[in-house]
């Protein structure tokens, strides 16, 4: 197993330096997607059940897919506190998902689910679950655009912009949802993004 798990390691490495084009535009689909199986070259059988893998193999392969992700310019919205056999195990269900293909910026992978109540991850959860409880939450009926589509916020680019921003993936849910609001706004105008909330990220 060891030896199979340095290949697949090396596999993984040798996958951030290609360059895959994304999957043909389908006529009725108007955004241009990839996965995360396509631009690592690796089928989703290629990887080990959980329960084979040491803590040693799971944290190696967990950091190797991860490192995959931000040479692609993807963010993964996952707990920090995510115990690693749940971690791998979730990065591995969506890895024939078609998810947006980058060009520049980042994109962020999200696995919270439309209503926190029934998130099994809440139990780790680093961003507002643990805090609030969803009964006290306002509901909201989505992001439109301006022909009333309702826009996916994992679809939504991340400016460059917004990495250095103190707001950028903040814990209070509200400003988080006003962030996603304003980038996808300006997605819609076509214009260059400019932020008027704009907070200098502080460094420690």
């Amino acid at each position: 197993m060891e030896r199979y798990i340095s290949q697949l390691l090396s596999d993984l490495e040798a996958a951030q330096k290609k360059e895959v084009p994304p999957f043909r535009l389908d006529k009725n689909d108007d955004i241009v997607r990839t996965s995360m199986e396509r631009f690592s070259g690796l089928e989703k059988n290629s990887f080990p059940p959980v329960e084979m893998l040491t803590q040693k193999q799971l944290q190696d392969l967990v950091d190797a897919i991860f490192a995959l992700l931000d040479a692609n310019h993807y963010h993964i919205n996952l707990p920090k506190r995510l115990p690693l056999e749940i971690t791998y195990q979730k990065l591995l269900e969506k890895w024939t998902d078609k998810i947006h293909y980058v060009k520049a910026g980042l994109y962020g992978l999200d696995f919270c689910p439309d209503e926190p109540a029934t998130c099994e991850l809440r139990e780790w959860c680093h961003f507002f679950c643990e805090e609030v409880d969803p009964k006290t939450i306002p509901v909201y009926n989505g992001i439109y655009d301006f022909k009333g589509n309702k826009i996916d916020i994992t679809d939504i680019p991340v400016p460059d912009l917004c990495l250095s921003c103190a707001s950028f993936l903040d814990d209070d849910w509200e400003e988080n949802l006003l962030c996603n609001m304003t980038r996808a706004g300006k997605r819609e105008e076509n214009e260059e993004f400019k932020c008027y909330a704009w907070r200098k990220k502080r460094t420690k």
